[in-house]
């Protein structure tokens, strides 16, 4: 039975996202201190320490890197997961990125490719953030620079890396991880929505 991780990041109205906010706040001030606790420790290895090449020449998770791998296995609270992915369900095609990757997840692959600084940079946290429609605004031409297209195929061949050879998984269309991001973002801040994300395998 294969095990395939989800990230769904999606466009949604400021009153589900503040009502989801109040409803789960300590379940997210617990994520977000978690985050910065996993990004502190991630600073002090280095980008280069979660994967490594073995004796033929392949590709493989270092213990370092399947701990990092460990930390989106599923988003906190679990009860937000269905009612983000509903919210994705209605966004449409344009308002949603949703990839999902077999043995792996999609969000651990786009941060780590992205690397520790960027990611700090990134609005929210490690694959499960919500954002009002202002944070959204404020936060797009962050998230246009990290992602510009000048990096685009770097990033993609980084998130391939990881999922298709360092977690033994794979996914369909690796630039969807990347580019799914900031259609997203401007989707979202054209209509003057907010975002919201989580990360779960099923």
């Amino acid at each position: 039975m294969s095990v395939f991780g989800l990230w769904a990041v999606t466009a949604v109205a400021d009153g589900p996202v503040r009502t989801w906010r109040e409803r789960y706040a300590d379940e997210l001030a617990a994520t977000a201190r978690a985050d910065g606790q996993a990004m502190a420790w991630w600073a002090g290895l280095g980008d280069d320490a979660f994967l490594e090449r073995d004796e033929h020449d392949r590709w493989h998770l270092t213990e370092a890197g399947s701990d990092f791998a460990d930390l989106f296995w599923e988003s906190e609270p679990a009860d937000l997961v269905p009612e983000v992915l509903a919210a994705a369900e209605a966004a449409g095609e344009s308002g949603r990125c949703c990839p999902s990757a077999r043995k792996g997840s999609p969000a651990a692959a786009f941060y780590q490719a992205l690397g520790v600084a960027d990611t700090v940079r990134m609005p929210g946290g490690l694959g499960t953030f919500l954002l009002t429609a202002d944070e959204t605004a404020a936060a797009l031409p962050e998230v246009e620079r990290i992602l510009a297209e000048t990096r685009r195929e770097e990033l993609i061949e980084r998130v391939g890396l990881w999922l298709d050879h360092a977690a033994n998984g794979s996914v369909a269309g690796a630039w969807e991880v990347v580019d799914g991001v900031v259609r997203v973002f401007r989707e979202a801040a054209a209509r003057q929505l907010g975002v919201a994300a989580v990360s779960v395998f099923y």
